[in-house]
């Protein structure tokens, strides 16, 4: 919806008696309230003024004066509207210096001196009484007077105020400037002191004499003034400054400074019409790391800041934010102290350039601001050492800024040196300014009431180069003048009703901007502080704002705002509506102001209606998804004396506007190419899967987007609010993760077959964000299976490797994380095979015969043994011990002339150290029983196929055998040859015995069936 702005008459709403009528009439006209082309200005010149008490009648004021208002604070604006008012009506002359003063007046000085301005008069105006009484006459606009008694009220004000709001430098000087000195009455003023606020009291302030003043340090400092006059009045005024830290002051006291540095190239700015192409320039400051070298450089681009509000301390404390456990943290010191970045703050002084023009450089033309910055960029490259490739963090307009700079830079092949580009809240497709309070803030400071306050909001921010390029809907574009209004800044009327940018301004910075695209050899990723699931933000009660809402008031019951006295007893009050862009398509009224008057009754003066019809592709993009503009600060910006604002933003149902939509901030193509018209500010974003920073992989990512990555909080944030997450996203982009993959455990491990190998490590994040961590090896045995438990990390923790079904043999794995052969650690195993059964391997030869396995061995008495456990069956260590346990050294014993019941009978133990296998450290012993018998050669008859079962057993075993065992005895004897059990085992039949072992230790023993026939040994155990 745009505007169509009318101007109407004033009128009545009921009867009233003549008298008051008239009076109502003469004052409306002599305080030039109404700007209705056929209204005449009432002509006081015929009036006889004799009787006065003052020599000032006032017949000129606005309706904000502050004349007769009864304060003591007062500032430049304040000061500044009462002088022309007096000057209105001050047939003397002795107001002149008007534009003087005007030109004196300053958001922000650096080094010239802070003037002050003082008035004091006493004025008169034509009292009520005189027109309830007759007593004057109004003929053809012209006043004249039909009694000689006294027709007059008398006033009487002192103001006093410096003509500046903001002061760069402790060190200032004021000058109570002569020529900005008025005074009407008689009484002369004797003296002037002034507190400062720099702690030193009340001083003596002269005419035309600098007075030099060392504030301790910054702030906002009030001032108090005491004005003697001869007559012994004293007056007490207030007013209040600004004060920032300079260049030279944080040189001095904090040993660092920011540096001025002029573009080496000028800018291209033909397209809007300018003439005034001189090189731009702006400060910029290098914060160092802690190593104290320019080695990795992160540059951080101011944004939108009219009259450099912000220094390069201040941009560098808009990285400050909460982070999850609400400790104030910087994001800067963060980068600078945990990572070893530099911090390059690039920020957009006032200035005056080659054309002797003063340049409002945190508003200035986007282009301009962008060759200062590529001018920064190469001293930068050429100053830091080493190869490290830069980081450039945009916020707000600075990423506009930062996006040219890159990109002009890429076209005429000047290497950037730039790796990652961060988008923060950048308004790639325009910013937004609703409409309605734009045409509200045009009203109230060019059109009815002329207000000196809100003007520099007009002026320094709509009208400001940069806001004209930006704004996707501008008050500008809608510009009917209309007749009878010479300036062409006020109040005005006509087509297009949609939205439309400020006329020469924002289609070609759109199209240009469309052309150059964005930079192609960087890493480009955006930051949002719009919502990016399409949330709603609040009003101040809690509702949710749709399009259409009514921000200050409503169409049926419009806010009364106040506006202050006109002249002491004459209130005003401004009856405003004011809405948000509707739905689309839709055309409505979205602004309606009735100033009033109460005089006997509340009459307009005068009527202010816009209209406007938003586009049918979209809802108004006021209350869209966006980086929200916070109002509640605007008023203080601008200084003392903003009643008037301060009243209207206090009547705002909502604090907060769409001032980045999310839509722009992302730069999203969601219906075609993007110029200054409007996009869906509602779309559905949901661009899949994003690119993971230092993967190396380039995944494909949305073509609706130029960004590869991306942060969009849930809900609607402040505009370049920093927050903890998106502290989090940009960190993982900045920082080049690493890690520590080490193990926890021993290296290497020694096992038995069959056994599992498992090894820990610690997987440690050193340094940014990590991804998912994935595990592999090469080298592990053939046949085995290797786990990571868990199968993937990406924090800090532990890791498992488990390695399953391993063959004998020793092994070397390499255990490498994300295949990363500086993450990859060697692990050792050993699996030795199980211990070789020796039992029964043992050999003997009897008077060197042929060596026999067994494991005992009956010889004759007085022959000759050798016994032998081949070393082909293990890898290790032999040490025999005979029956006695005396070692017999580590080779094969050779017993001769062997006896019964000798030391050499009983059992021989070959006691084996392994090399070769799990228990290579434990001595496992071989038995063999070595039985002395001198019967054997009597009967060596054995009997036939004897077997034994079960064998081992624990309790009953069964003998068996061919021959007939009715008459066999049976004794068992332990491996020493010692009988331990000798009696007749039961017979189940001739060829089936049964002997009861259960008594028995376990162990091995030796089962001797004999009968007169026939003799065999067998060997049992017992379990």
């Amino acid at each position: 919806m745009h505007n169509i702005l009318t101007k109407k008459q004033p009128k009545t709403k009921k009867p009233v008696d003549i008298m008051k009528l008239k009076y109502l009439l003469l004052f409306l006209l002599s305080a030039g309230i109404s700007q209705a082309q056929e209204k005449k200005k009432v002509d006081f010149s015929k009036l006889d003024r004799s009787g006065m008490k003052t020599s000032l009648l006032l017949t000129d004021v606005k309706p904000f004066s502050v004349l007769a208002q009864k304060n003591e604070t007062y500032g430049m604006y304040g000061f500044h509207q009462s002088y022309k008012e007096l000057g209105l009506s001050d047939t003397q002359k002795r107001f002149l210096n008007g534009d003087l003063i005007k030109s004196e007046m300053r958001l922000e000085t650096t080094s010239q001196a802070v003037k002050i301005g003082l008035i004091h008069t006493d004025f008169e105006i034509i009292s009520k009484k005189a027109y309830d009484e007759g007593l004057i006459k109004i003929t053809n606009n012209v006043v004249t007077r039909n009694s000689n008694n006294y027709i007059f009220d008398e006033y009487s004000n002192t103001i006093i105020a410096p003509l500046t709001l903001r002061k760069k430098g402790v060190e200032t000087t004021f000058l109570l400037d002569s020529k900005m000195f008025v005074n009407t009455t008689s009484n002369k003023i004797a003296s002037v002191k002034a507190d400062f606020g720099d702690g030193k009291g009340l001083i003596n302030v002269s005419f035309d004499k600098n007075i030099s003043v060392v504030y301790p340090n910054e702030g906002q400092k009030q001032i108090v003034f005491n004005i003697l006059f001869e007559n012994g009045d004293l007056k007490i005024r207030k007013s209040s400054l600004t004060v920032t830290y300079s260049n030279e002051d944080t040189l001095r006291l904090f040993r660092r400074a920011p540096s001025l540095i002029t573009a080496t190239r000028n800018p291209d700015l033909a397209i809007y019409g300018v003439t005034d192409l001189s090189p731009g320039k702006c400060e910029y400051e290098v914060f160092l790391s802690t190593d104290g070298i320019l080695d990795k450089p992160i540059f951080v681009i101011d944004g939108f800041d009219p009259s450099d509000s912000r220094n390069t301390a201040a941009v560098y404390n808009l990285l400050t934010y909460t982070d999850a456990g609400g400790v104030t943290r910087n994001l800067g010191d963060k980068v600078r102290t945990e990572e070893g970045f530099d911090v390059v703050i690039v920020n957009f002084p006032n200035y005056t350039n080659a054309a002797n023009n003063i340049i409002d450089g945190g508003a200035d033309f986007i282009e301009r601001n962008a060759l200062s910055v590529v001018t920064v960029i190469e001293l930068i490259n050429s100053q830091k050492t080493g190869t490290e490739q830069n980081v450039i963090i945009g916020p707000s307009m600075g990423g506009l800024i930062s996006r040219y700079a890159l990109r002009y830079m890429e076209q005429n092949t000047l290497n950037h040196q730039t790796r990652l580009w961060v988008s923060f809240d950048s308004p790639h497709y325009g910013a937004n300014v609703p409409i309605g309070l734009q045409h509200l803030f045009n009203y109230f400071a060019y059109g009815y009431g002329d207000s000196d306050a809100v003007k520099p909001l007009v002026d320094g921010m709509l009208r400001s180069p940069a806001a004209r390029q930006m704004l996707v809907d501008h008050f500008d574009a809608h510009t009917t003048s209309i007749v009878g209004v010479d300036d062409p800044r006020a109040p005005t009327t006509g087509l297009p009703l949609t939205p439309a940018g400020a006329p020469n301004y924002r289609n070609n910075f759109q199209n240009r901007m469309n052309a150059m695209g964005f930079p192609q050899t960087t890493r480009n990723v955006s930051m949002t502080n719009g919502s990016g699931v399409n949330a709603k933000f609040k009003s101040k009660t809690g509702t949710d704002i749709l399009p259409g809402f009514d921000v200050i008031g409503t169409a049926a019951s419009p806010a009364n705002i106040d506006t202050g006295d006109v002249i002491g007893f004459i209130n005003t009050r401004a009856l405003t509506f004011c809405e948000f862009m509707p739905n689309a398509g839709v055309n409505e009224e979205i602004v309606n102001v009735a100033i009033q008057a109460q005089i006997f009754f509340w009459v307009t003066q005068d009527t202010f209606i816009a209209r406007a019809t938003q586009s049918a592709g979209t809802a108004g993009v006021d209350s869209a998804p966006g980086g929200l503009f916070d109002m509640g600060g605007l008023a203080a910006s601008l200084g003392t004396g903003n009643a008037v604002l301060t009243n209207f933003l206090g009547a705002m149902k909502s604090d907060y506007f769409s001032f980045i939509p999310t839509v722009s901030a992302m730069a999203l193509n969601v219906g075609g190419v993007i110029t200054a018209n409007q996009p869906n500010y509602y779309f559905n974003i949901n661009l899949g899967t994003k690119d993971t920073p230092w993967d190396g992989i380039n995944t494909a990512t949305s073509n609706t987007t130029p960004f590869k990555n991306w942060f969009m909080p849930p809900t609607n944030e402040g505009h370049v609010k920093i927050t903890q997450g998106n502290v989090d996203f940009i960190w993982c982009e900045i920082v080049k993760p690493d890690f520590n993959f080490a193990l926890s455990t021993a290296s290497s491990i020694v096992a038995c077959n069959g056994s599992n190998a498992s090894f820990t490590f610690n997987h440690n994040n050193l340094h940014g964000c990590l991804s998912t961590t994935t595990f592999s090896t090469t080298g592990a045995p053939a046949g085995s299976t290797v786990t990571f438990s868990p199968a993937s990390i990406s924090t800090s923790g532990t890791v498992t490797m488990n390695v399953t079904n391993i063959a004998p043999g020793t092994y070397t794995i390499m255990v490498s994380a994300n295949n990363n052969p500086t993450k990859t650690v060697p692990v050792t195993i050993t699996i030795y095979p199980s211990n070789p059964s020796l039992n029964g391997q043992t050999q003997s030869s009897v008077n060197s015969a042929s060596f026999i396995s067994g494991t005992s061995v009956t010889v004759n008495q007085g022959a000759n043994l050798e016994l032998n456990l081949p070393t082909s069956l293990y890898a290790g260590t032999i040490e025999w011990f005979d029956p006695t346990n005396a070692s017999r050294g580590t080779t094969n014993p050779i017993i001769t002339n062997i006896q019964d019941n000798s030391n050499d009978e009983g059992i021989w133990n070959a006691r084996v150290t392994f090399t070769n296998d799990c228990a290579r450290m434990a001595i496992t012993s071989v038995p063999y029983q070595v039985i002395v018998d001198n019967i054997l050669g009597i009967n060596n008859n054995e009997f036939k196929g004897l077997s034994i079962y079960p064998n081992p057993s624990n309790r009953i075993i069964t003998i068996s055998s061919s021959s007939n065992l009715s008459d066999a005895n049976a004794r068992i004897v332990d491996l020493r040859g010692r009988t331990i059990l000798d009696k007749k085992p039961i017979v189940l039949n001739p060829n089936n015995l049964q002997i009861d072992i259960s008594n028995l230790s376990q162990g091995s023993y030796f089962l001797i069936l004999e009968n007169d026939s026939n003799r065999t040994v067998k060997q049992i155990i017992k379990q």
